[in-house]
Parts: structure tokens; sequence; C-alpha cells
């Protein structure tokens, strides 16, 4: 078994509402990083960390599932990135909140067309209990009615104008076909499997981002 000295973990949890897309969002992550061999999905009973019997059968998590990645170009450099998927039903939160002193980090998963919901506030509060450092993903944003800026002031009435986005969609709905990523520089433009620069977007939309 492959030892990680400190420098190299990071233990990372996702947390969220129930029906977000952290599950799915970590086998994304777990295909994207080459740690699977195939994407699972939690419909088909597919997905790594919704393992148990049960949680297959409701198709949501009953318990906080771990999963791990390595990121990096070279071995040397590379890191341990231990994934941990935590429940998002009310009955079964306190999995996330048991979690959260032993991670680095808290990712919270936000529905593209439902926004900040109960447990959104709820899994936020803890992390700001405990001083953690929190990011948020706005996930399934190619589904019907998903928009991004209706989650944004979503976002920003509930968390406060520090909430500030770092990749805008490009398209939406059915039409959604990358991301953007802002920099002070230029933007980085995914769409797909295709990568670009550009300019930056013009001021106006950015003070409208984040006013």
């Amino acid at each position: 078994m492959k030892v990680y000295e400190g420098a190299h973990l990071r233990n990372l949890a996702l947390i969220g509402h129930g029906h977000a897309g952290k599950t799915t969002l970590v086998s994304a992550m777990l295909y994207t990083a080459a740690a699977s061999p195939r994407l699972g999905r939690v419909d088909d009973g597919s997905a790594i960390t919704d393992y148990d019997e049960e949680e297959i059968a409701r198709k949501m998590s009953i318990g906080t599932g771990l999963a791990f990645v390595e990121w990096g170009k070279t071995d040397p450099d590379k890191v341990k990135i231990n994934l941990l998927d935590t429940p998002g039903f009310n009955m079964f939160v306190h999995e996330a909140k048991m979690v959260l002193p032993v991670v680095d980090a808290a990712l919270v998963v936000v529905d593209g067309v439902a926004g900040v919901e109960v447990v959104t506030q709820r899994v936020w509060n803890y992390c700001h209990d405990i001083d953690l450092p929190r990011m948020i993903v706005v996930n399934r944003m190619d589904r019907d009615r998903a928009d991004a800026n209706r989650v944004l002031e979503s976002l920003t009435n509930a968390f406060g104008r520090a909430v500030t986005p770092l990749q805008l969609p490009i398209g939406s709905e059915k039409n959604l076909s990358g991301i953007e990523i802002w920099s002070l520089r230029c933007t980085k433009r995914f769409a797909k499997t295709k990568f670009s620069r550009c300019s930056l977007p013009p001021a106006s939309v950015m003070s409208a981002s984040t006013s």
C-alpha cells in the first residue's frame, strides 16, 4: 500500500441538500482522475460511494461514503484527495456534521434549479461554527429551468456578498456546453473537450455578478 506524507494528503467533504448531486459529482471526479474506469450513476446503482443495498434501492446516501483520487502530473507532486460523500437528507445530515471537524475544506453542492435549500443553510452553518473553509459548486446546470443568475442571487441572499463566482456556465439547460474560469488577467474557456483563452468579460458583467 502506498504511503503518503501529510503534506500530500487532503480531506474534502461534499455537503449539501439531498438530490443536489453530491454522489454524482464524486463519481465524475473519480472518472476524470482515472480512479474509476467508468462514470458511476446513482440511477443504475453503479455510484461508487453509494454501495449499500439500501442506498442503491432508495437512490440516496444514508451514510458517509469514502473514495479517493490522486491528482498531480508527476509522482512526487501527486496529492491524495480523500472525498467524503455525505448524506443530504434531514434525517441523516448528522453524518455531515460529524465529518466536518476532520476535513480540510468542504464542497457545498447546490442544485442549479432549486438554489439554496434547508439543508444547504444548515450545513453551511455547521462549517461557519468551526470556521471551516468552503467552496460552492452549482450542480445540474443542464436541467430544465436551471438559471445561474437566479442561483447566484439565492446564494448571496443566504450567505452574503462574500459569495463570488469564479466560474460561469457557457449556455444553459440543454444548451450548456462548458464553463469559463475568471482570473485577474483573462478567462479560460472549457467547452466540452476544447480549451481556449479569451479576454476578460466586460466590466458591466463582472460588476453585475458581484453586486
